[in-house]
């Protein structure tokens, strides 16, 4: 049935960003609303074991579309097993979906784990084909990169593609730059930075000359 005007505020105020993310207000139905109300606290907690917990409900309920969007949008590696699930025995289009977001993210695993092992500093940037700040930085970094091919790693993110790492470590605005160095975040920069300010924060943060 249509959602009403009461309903609607009720389902805003209770399940916030992850109610206006998933669906258009229009296409939720009551009873989804009631599921992500009731399983919002499972949803985001941090213990990955709680979120799973709460997609194995949606699937259950015969949500399985709406727990492969809340999949996608939080870029959930723990909930691989789920998705795998999906992809073997979901509906024709959830296989489809289910597929595509579990490819999504065992990439983004493989490429956090080489962050993490790197042996050398690894340079992280996020930005966006329309982020015009982003050129200067990007230009800068790459010139940064060419002088020191062989102390730091440089990866760059598109946040339009990948929502993963910038879900994981809240990017909020781009350009944004991270440092890596021995498995841990050391520093992080939001905004255009000139090829001599870039040097001097890289080389200070990841001690390289």
């Amino acid at each position: 049935s249509a959602i009403t005007p009461l309903i609607r505020g009720f389902a805003i105020t209770g399940i916030g960003v992850i109610f206006s993310n998933v669906y258009n207000n229009s296409q939720l139905q009551l009873n989804q609303i009631l599921a992500l109300e009731k399983f919002y606290p499972q949803l985001t907690s941090n213990n990955p074991i709680d979120r799973e917990f709460a997609y194995s409900a949606f699937t259950t309920l015969g949500y399985e579309d709406m727990a492969v969007r809340i999949i996608q949008l939080n870029a959930d590696s723990s909930a691989q097993r789920i998705l795998s699930e999906l992809k073997r025995s979901g509906s024709s289009e959830t296989k489809q979906t289910a597929a595509e977001v579990l490819d999504e993210i065992n990439k983004d695993t493989i490429i956090e784990s080489s962050i993490l092992s790197s042996k050398i500093p690894v340079i992280v940037m996020f930005d966006a084909k329309w982020c015009r700040p982003c050129d200067i930085t990007r230009t800068s970094l790459e010139l940064f990169a060419d002088t020191h091919n062989d102390k730091i790693s440089i990866i760059i993110i598109d946040i339009d593609v990948n929502r993963y790492f910038s879900t994981k470590y809240g990017v909020r605005g781009i350009p944004t730059i991270m440092i890596f160095n021995d498995g841990e975040l050391k520093d992080t920069r939001v905004g255009a930075l000139s090829e001599t300010l870039l040097a001097e924060w890289i080389e200070g943060v990841a001690n390289i000359h």
